[in-house]
């Protein structure tokens, strides 16, 4: 009797495992179903509003990111992770909403900013709903966690590309408002998704004993590993400083180079594809210290987005922006899991958090950046600035890896 207890119970665990991780995998796809991601820029272009405008929207939406990032973090540390994540969705979907129905600015800048809350409310959340999950699940957790992690991606990126690719279509067959109210429909899916995602408590104190996020965080920031791990993060903002404007600006640029909106959400389509295709050599690039990793696709991206300032040439551009757009995420997957390993429990949202901030007031800065220099002389050959944020990324990782010594492969 007391056997088949116990085979009971562990069937009961395997399938609620299972259960888990398909619901995280199906939650990756649907929130990744942005009908938009490939043609917003033009969404904003057709109602009026200049690259500058564009920029700046851009900008507060990663100013609000970065104004709630760490509330967001410690209240998903606090309370919990995934009614955190749904409140985030929430805020996106009212986001898609209005800037169906509003063309005024001051609104457009607001529905910016609530969309920002919400993105705040879900990063940081679901990775570390997930991380925290599987460590429950034996010794393996770290290496389950970066194949999870990939698989995520990888479904994100597959589901994304037809997604934009859909996107394009819907808008010259039916319209903007079929494609914005299609990722509607998936955000919806992805909250009933993670809805029935079983959480894991944190580890370690019951509530009562639990001590404040807030001195949590303070007391590991102030160890020798949370100062190195400050200094990778702001070595990193700049890395993403230069790829997120790329993927989002070159919208226009093949714009300008008078290519229509389905063609644009079919490159942008192909683009995600990639980042499927690398997200398949993960296991390859295991074998790699993390240091080389890092700084080769920092400094290959960095060489590579010089090419917008060539002279446009419709192969060689398409080839060179879906490489550009999708290589800085095989690079993300190992510092992200890097990154993980290295936070305790009780704070890893609020850390991850952090690292969100500090990449979102990179971003915002870059976005407005390009945007004002594309409108004033520059053109669409003011994407290849893009080569600077990566360029500050190298030296502030030369400084981390000379101080903090040889890292481990992750």
């Amino acid at each position: 009797m007391q056997t088949i207890g116990v085979q009971s119970l562990t069937k009961t665990t395997t399938d609620t495992f299972t259960k888990n991780i398909w619901l995280y995998y199906l939650f990756a796809a649907f929130s990744s179903m942005d009908f938009t991601r490939g043609i917003f820029i033009l969404f904003f272009l057709s109602r009026g509003f200049d690259h500058s405008q564009i920029g700046l929207f851009q900008s507060i939406l990663f100013g609000s990111i970065l104004l709630f990032e760490l509330p967001s973090g410690m209240f998903a540390d606090r309370y919990r992770r995934k009614w955190s994540v749904l409140v985030g969705i929430a805020t996106v979907i009212v986001g898609f909403i209005g800037v169906l129905v509003s063309k005024n600015f001051y609104v457009v800048a607001g529905l910016f900013a609530l969309k920002g809350l919400g993105m705040a409310f879900s990063s940081g959340a679901n990775t570390a709903l997930l991380y925290d999950y599987l460590k429950t699940q034996g010794s393996k957790a770290k290496s389950t966690y970066l194949q999870v992690s990939a698989k995520s991606r990888n479904i994100g990126n597959l589901t994304l590309a037809f997604a934009i690719w859909l996107g394009g279509v819907l808008e010259k067959q039916q319209g903007w408002s079929y494609a914005y109210g299609a990722a509607i429909v998936a955000y919806f899916l992805a909250g009933f998704c993670i809805l029935f995602f079983q959480e894991t408590p944190h580890e370690s104190h019951s509530h009562e004993e639990r001590p404040s996020v807030t001195a949590s965080i303070k007391e590991y920031l102030s160890s020798t590993t949370g100062k190195y791990l400050l200094l990778l993060i702001a070595a990193l903002c700049f890395f993403e400083a230069g790829a997120t404007p790329l993927y989002i600006f070159s919208q226009s640029y093949f714009q300008a180079q008078g290519l229509d909106v389905a063609t644009i959400g079919l490159i942008m389509s192909l683009a995600s594809l990639a980042n499927s295709f690398w997200y398949t050599f993960t296991s390859f690039f295991k074998r790699f210290e993390l240091k080389n990793i890092i700084l080769g696709g920092v400094s290959l991206f960095a060489l590579l987005v010089l090419g917008y300032a060539l002279p446009y040439n419709l192969t060689l551009h398409v080839g060179l922006f879906i490489f550009l757009a999708s290589f800085p995420n095989l690079v993300f997957v190992f510092t992200d899991t890097y990154l993980h390993q290295q936070v305790p429990s009780n704070i890893r949202a609020s850390l991850i958090s952090i690292q969100s901030l500090v990449n979102s007031l990179s971003i915002a800065c870059s976005y407005m950046a390009l945007g004002y220099f594309m409108d004033h002389g520059f053109g669409v050959k003011a994407m290849s600035l893009l080569s600077i944020p990566p360029l500050l990324c190298l030296v502030l990782l030369g400084v981390y890896f000379k101080k903090a010594g040889k890292i481990s492969h992750v």
